[in-house]
């Protein structure tokens, strides 16, 4: 069943490649792009799903900017290349119009964690300021998303209290830290 998956995920790549080749002016060749970068994901082709992805991004108004944004810096947080995660990030909050949108809580999960990462690499490179920057940073993004009360966001702000305590320990606030390492604890989101 995978292997016929992706033979159906290949033809639609080239599908989309042959579209975009042969109406580079089509209104809608953007989702042709985002959709070709979708399809390269689902194959493990990550270089090749950023790629459409960037074509995609440099269209004026594509129709899945946020979408396509998101995706590209999760791919570049998969490969390692925190710094350039959180440029894709930024560019979703500076593209954003309105204080919401659906994918805003994952978005911003998503450039805490990459700072999180980001601090690490600057740690084991000992440039201690720039990485209390980073988890400063992080534990700010952290520490909005715990206040979330939506069903679809339980989960997330659970964890992202846990991420902000973990934020704060690091900042060397481990009263601050245990505080909310003790009310996730109680909220039940620690498994032990």
């Amino acid at each position: 069943a995978q292997k016929e998956a992706n033979i159906r995920l290949t033809t639609a790549t080239q599908t989309f490649d042959q579209l975009v080749k042969k109406f580079p002016d089509f209104a809608d060749v953007d989702q042709a792009q985002f959709f070709q970068g979708n399809a390269f994901e689902l194959l493990k082709r990550f270089d090749d799903a950023l790629d459409s992805y960037d074509k995609m991004l440099a269209k004026p108004q594509p129709h899945f900017l946020f979408d396509g944004l998101l995706y590209a810096g999760q791919i570049k947080q998969q490969q390692g290349k925190f710094a350039e995660a959180i440029d894709y990030f930024d560019r979703f909050h500076k593209e954003l119009k309105t204080e919401t949108h659906p994918l805003l809580p994952e978005v911003e999960f998503s450039q805490a964690k990459a700072l999180l990462s980001l601090a690490g690499e600057q740690i084991s490179k000992s440039d201690a300021k720039a990485a209390a920057q980073s988890f400063q940073s992080a534990e700010s993004l952290f520490g909005q998303l715990a206040t979330l009360k939506t069903a679809e966001t339980t989960e997330l702000a659970h964890e992202a209290l846990f991420q902000q305590a973990f934020c704060l320990a690091n900042l060397d606030q481990s009263e601050k830290a245990g505080q909310l390492y003790g009310m996730g604890l109680i909220g039940g989101f620690c498994h032990l």
